[in-house]
């Protein structure tokens, strides 16, 4: 399962910022779809956020900041993994993926991943990431994600456990992710977890796809149902 913000000209016909989802239950080989494309994803609440729209306000580098916060858990009755948007007050369940289109996923999710990802073709310059700013600029400035907390089968959220994230970038010469931070000393003594990442603006890389700044979490001993 995927959620996160895109932008991708070829699906959606202009260039600005939407929420997506997207599922497969074999490793993108044969089953999948993005958003709302194949039945698949069920939508309860159509005016709290729909896969595929637009999402605006954008933030500015350095200028105002602009947040959205979604969770994915797994119901204890149904099975079934629920979408939620948590920045409204309260949390609004936009919908669910149905616990019959996965395998492994049916029951827990070993490990989640955060972060980016772009493609282009062989002689075209790589496309910008995230604000397009090192990821050592940090908060206001490189792209980062914000309070992120991982859900155990007692139902409970957990902060991330230190040292069990794996980071990974396929070209590190062009795309760059900083550790974890935390902010509570410069944040109003909130604790504030970020994880950055950013690329390098018009880098030319020497491959026909660059999928760079997967951000993965390793496996937990405890069977995770939520993120």
């Amino acid at each position: 399962m995927q959620r996160r913000g895109q932008v991708y000209p070829e699906l959606y016909h202009d260039n600005k910022l939407h929420f997506f989802t997207y599922w497969t239950a074999d490793g993108y080989n044969s089953t999948g779809c993005y958003n709302l494309m194949c039945k698949s994803f069920v939508m309860v609440d159509w005016n709290v956020l729909t896969p595929g729209s637009v999402v605006g306000p954008v933030s500015v580098y350095n200028g105002e900041q602009y947040y959205i916060t979604i969770s994915v858990k797994k119901d204890a009755k149904t099975g079934d993994w629920f979408l939620y948007r948590e920045d409204l007050g309260e949390p609004k369940l936009i919908g669910y993926w149905p616990k019959s289109l996965f395998t492994t996923l049916a029951d827990r999710a070993d490990a989640v991943s955060w972060g980016g990802m772009v493609s282009y073709d062989t002689d075209d310059a790589g496309p910008p990431l995230g604000s397009g700013h090192h990821a050592s600029e940090l908060e206001r400035k490189a792209a980062y994600f914000k309070n992120i907390e991982i859900f155990y089968s007692d139902g409970k959220s957990h902060d991330l456990i230190e040292g069990a994230q794996d980071r990974f970038a396929d070209k590190e010469e062009c795309y760059t992710i900083s550790k974890l931070v935390d902010f509570k000393a410069s944040m109003d003594d909130m604790m504030d977890i970020y994880f950055i990442l950013v690329d390098l603006v018009d880098a030319m890389l020497e491959a026909k796809q660059c999928n760079a700044v997967i951000v993965g979490l390793s496996s937990y001993s405890d069977p995770v149902v939520g993120i």
